[in-house]
């Protein structure tokens, strides 16, 4: 199963620095054989696109979907060895925050080490 994962946009998502961040990040991570695609802030595919299955490292494609255009993210098609580990942590008080993540990910990195890394 092929999924995605999407970088988070800045909060100055259309200014030019921001887009140009997201384009040196698509061109670095293609640079290191991860294709990648744009997506709207929603996170869905452009009209006319495919996600994952239009994913590139094509350096060419890659700066024109991202060269201009601001407010685009960027996403990574993943699977082929990569692996996303999306956390949600939960503050004692119920609200979303990482008041928790140094332990937290202390353990999931320790939990890691022990499924994908040879004793």
């Amino acid at each position: 199963m092929r999924l995605e994962t999407a970088m988070p946009a800045p909060d100055d998502a259309g200014s030019s620095t921001s887009h140009s961040h997201v384009l040196t990040a698509a061109l670095d991570l293609a640079g290191r054989g991860f294709s990648v695609f744009p997506v709207n802030r929603d996170k869905k595919p452009l009209a006319g696109m495919h996600g994952f299955q239009d994913a590139t490292r094509d350096e060419a494609a890659i700066r024109g979907w991202f060269a201009n255009a601001p407010g685009r993210q960027l996403a990574v098609a993943t699977g082929n060895g990569l692996l996303v580990v999306d956390l949600v942590l939960i503050r004692p008080d119920g609200h979303i925050g990482f008041s928790c993540a140094p332990p937290c990910l202390k353990a999931l990195r320790t939990h890691l080490r022990r499924m994908f890394l040879p004793a």
